[in-house]
């Protein structure tokens, strides 16, 4: 879908989603136009504004946007994530409103649902909070057969990883999360140690 403005359909100035005072009075104009649909990432992107978001996250940040809004989430109660009920619910609303492929502590961080995550994790954990959603884990790993058989692949995918999402994610339990179960998977049936950890990073 073609990318239009909310105030004009023609193309924005050179600069123009760099002025901070610019995003957050298109942000406004969007409110004020689609009343109906919530103001998140998928929902711009789907609507044909995704410059709206992607310039949002990275000249200003999502938690602070929003705070600038005034549509940060209401603080919950105490003792509210403790409530299974209430995880079940806001997981489920997350994802209706995120989409499933970003189920994810790091895009939920992102997205400035903070406390979803850490009451997924602490209360299921996210192998288990996946499966009690039936929420598919994704894999980004999927290679042609016999392709994690070969050290030097699982090497070279390590370091695309690190690469793309840091040293200090090349764990299991982030791996898993992130979608990289294959990888995971590789490195523990060949029982790479440290020095392969140290190597790769």
């Amino acid at each position: 879908m073609p990318e239009e403005t909310y105030t004009s359909k023609s193309k924005k100035p050179q600069g123009y989603w760099n002025d901070k005072d610019n995003l957050i009075y298109e942000a406004k104009e969007f409110i004020r136009l689609h009343p109906g649909e919530k103001f998140t990432r998928k929902n711009l992107n789907k609507l044909g504004y995704s410059s709206l978001g992607q310039y949002l996250a990275k000249k200003i940040g999502w938690k602070e946007a929003l705070d600038m809004l005034g549509l940060r989430l209401a603080r919950k109660p105490k003792n509210y994530w403790s409530d299974e009920q209430n995880l079940c619910r806001e997981a489920l609303s997350y994802v209706e409103e995120h989409g499933e492929e970003n189920f994810s502590k790091d895009r939920m961080v992102d997205l400035n649902f903070s406390p979803l995550a850490n009451a997924i994790a602490s209360y299921w954990g996210w192998d288990e909070a996946r499966k009690k959603l039936n929420i598919k884990t994704p894999d980004f790993g999927i290679k042609p057969q016999g392709f994690w058989k070969e050290k030097a692949n699982i090497h070279s995918e390590a370091r695309a990883f690190i690469n793309t999402h840091g040293a200090k994610k090349f764990n299991v339990e982030d791996m898993r999360e992130l979608g990289y179960t294959s990888l995971s998977g590789a490195i523990r049936i060949k029982n790479f140690g440290q020095r392969f950890v140290q190597k790769t990073t």
